[in-house]
């Protein structure tokens, strides 16, 4: 969970809450070994299929805007603007 919170910035409290409805709606799974948690997206959960593609769109969205140059994602003003993202 440590590498979660790292990552996320979430705070440990709320992360742990988070993952606990998770799996108690059957959207993860949770195994324990030793000390460690693991945590996995549940093969058999109705909705994996739409948080999938959901997780595939907005990283793709995300990954769109990285690789524009720097001038296209940043107006005038110096703020990213929305028009920076091309259509397809």
């Amino acid at each position: 969970m440590r590498a979660l919170v790292r990552m996320t910035g979430a705070s440990p409290g709320s992360l742990h809450r988070e993952l606990k409805a998770l799996v108690a709606y059957g959207v993860l799974r949770r195994e324990g070994v030793g000390r460690q948690v693991f945590y996995q997206a549940n093969p058999d959960s109705p909705v994996l299929p739409e948080l999938t593609g959901l997780i595939r769109k907005t990283a793709g969205l995300v990954l769109r805007v990285a690789l524009l140059p720097p001038a296209d994602r940043i107006d005038g003003a110096g703020s990213a603007t929305s028009t920076a993202i091309p259509a397809n």
